[in-house]
């Protein structure tokens, strides 16, 4: 029998990344100094490796339903579980919307501007104990 448990974060990921993806608003990027609308965001995702105790980001492309979401996730996280570097997959994606959840930690307010890219318009959505 095959194993049958899902992943909350990856059933977060896919429902998370098809709001964002109804919204316009949050659809828009610069790009050379211009406004452009992404067709569709791709959702990048952050990792733990226990080993190294450090994050790193993985990203979904082709989110058609949620099964299929939970079994390439579930490969990803396999596939790059020992590896070192903050992006393992390569070059990320310009249209993203970034996913990250910190589920052992409470918090009220999360910020990551660091002020040096002021027109970054890249959503970034971080959840916290649930």
């Amino acid at each position: 029998m095959q194993d049958e448990s899902i992943s909350f974060y990856a059933y977060s990921i896919f429902n998370l990344t098809r709001s964002v993806n109804k919204i316009p608003n949050l659809r828009y990027a610069h790009i050379d100094k211009q406004l452009v609308e992404w067709q569709e965001l791709v959702p990048t995702f952050t990792n733990f490796n226990q080993e190294t105790e450090l994050f790193y980001s993985l990203w979904l492309e082709g989110l058609t339903d949620y099964k299929s979401v939970d079994r390439e996730y579930k490969k990803l996280i396999k596939e790059y579980a020992n590896k070192t570097g903050i992006a393992p997959m390569g070059v990320v994606p310009p249209n993203v919307v970034n996913i990250s959840s910190i589920p052992w930690m409470h918090f009220e307010h999360f910020s990551s501007q660091s002020g040096a890219n002021k027109n970054n318009l890249t959503p970034l959505i971080t959840s916290g104990k649930y």
